[in-house]
């Protein structure tokens, strides 16, 4: 098990350049070309992207879909190559990786796939467990026979039954969520859905628990503080998550200022550092590519702590009126300002945010002095 998941990291770290590429694209399209953008709004010009930029849109949206269908697909065929370099040679092991790919490519062909890194080591579990169950000369039989059941199963659900169990995922805690969480309890017990959801790799359940003005609840604090009464929801998602989601679900941008301030006597591999400002901007995903904090149990136990941590101080400094997080806020825009402008109190959420990020640094330290000395880094 641990063999085939440091084959997947590796599979990943490799991908890293690729996915750095695609996730700036991804960041530029989120600033700039969306209608709602932070960039399009603050500049004054989101009311003219559908006629100047719409067509650039679509196309950078597929790009973008194919360009991560792709790199899945590689992580996938490069991760089960490394694991069977020995056991298969020649002309079984082009057929087995030709069958591989195209397999993949069909179980990543769906949106709701991309992103949702869980499918990367599950996809090499599920051909690898039944090939190292079998004697050396059963293995190639069984990894065919694997590989073209996952084909026969991704055909029928994506293809056929046009279903993706990603996309019923999202909406049944769409269905769950609700108006929004309304109290205390809630709100931690989805923050940490969240973080787990983001440490296992589904992006479908951290896409969803968000901050979401649309939400009842946030609907309802924001025509109360339009109307100069007293917001009703303080302790719901909307308002704490300005406290609880630097660099996305887990506190990304902790463990990343962690990392760098362990490392700053060290020369920094150049496509780490290209992940800072994505990080910043709650795009995580090349950082997970860069160091293994992905299905890293330690990680996740200090992710929820430090989450919780961020949640109890957010919520006493709320209960003792700090301004709450109620108005709307630009698409893809970083939460480490999020507080600050959609409570129009920037320069206390600033203080609030430097004094939280000092402390998650405390509690990511232990932590990330074992991935400095694990050595899996990207390029390190």
């Amino acid at each position: 098990m641990r063999e085939n998941m440091q084959a997947v990291r590796r599979a990943m770290q490799q991908m890293l350049p690729l996915v750095l590429v695609l996730t700036w694209l991804y960041l530029m399209q989120q600033l700039f070309l969306r209608p709602d953008g932070y960039f399009a709004v603050t500049l004054g010009y989101g009311r003219h992207i559908m006629s100047s930029f719409g067509e650039i849109n679509r196309v950078m949206t597929l790009f973008l879909d194919k360009g991560f269908q792709i790199m899945g697909v590689l992580v996938i065929v490069l991760a089960i190559q490394k694991r069977l370099q020995d056991e298969f040679q020649g002309h079984q092991q082009t057929i087995l990786l030709t069958l591989v790919t195209l397999v993949s490519w069909q179980m990543l062909n769906t949106t709701a796939s991309l992103m949702n890194l869980a499918i990367l080591p599950l996809m090499v579990f599920a051909i690898m467990v039944p090939i190292q169950s079998v004697k050396p000369r059963h293995q190639y039989l069984v990894a065919i026979l694997v590989t073209l059941l996952i084909g026969a199963y991704a055909v029928t659900l994506h293809s056929w039954l046009k279903l993706s169990l990603f996309g019923l995922l999202q909406q049944g805690l769409v269905a769950l969520i609700g108006d929004g969480s309304t109290e205390l309890w809630q709100t931690w017990l989805w923050v940490l859905i969240a973080v787990l959801g983001n440490w296992f790799g589904l992006n479908a359940v951290a896409g969803v628990i968000r901050p979401d003005i649309s939400a009842t609840a946030a609907n309802e604090n924001l025509v109360a503080a339009l109307q100069h009464q007293t917001i009703p929801h303080v302790f719901s998602l909307y308002p704490l998550s300005a406290f609880v989601w630097f660099g996305g679900a887990g506190l990304m941008l902790a463990l990343l200022i962690t990392y760098l301030i362990q490392a700053r006597n060290k020369p920094l591999p150049v496509l780490l550092i290209l992940t800072i400002i994505p990080t910043f901007f709650d795009q995580w995903w090349a950082l997970a590519f860069a160091l293994p904090i992905m299905w890293n149990w330690r990680v996740l136990k200090t992710m929820l702590m430090a989450s919780t941590v961020n949640l109890g101080i957010g919520a006493l400094l709320l209960a003792l009126h700090l301004a709450p997080a109620v108005y709307w806020v630009p698409s893809g825009t970083p939460t480490i300002l999020f507080g600050g402008l959609a409570s129009h109190n920037m320069l206390l959420y600033v203080l609030v945010m430097i004094g939280l990020l000092a402390l998650d640094v405390v509690i990511f330290w232990r932590v990330v002095q074992e991935l400095h000395k694990s050595g899996e880094v990207a390029y390190a």
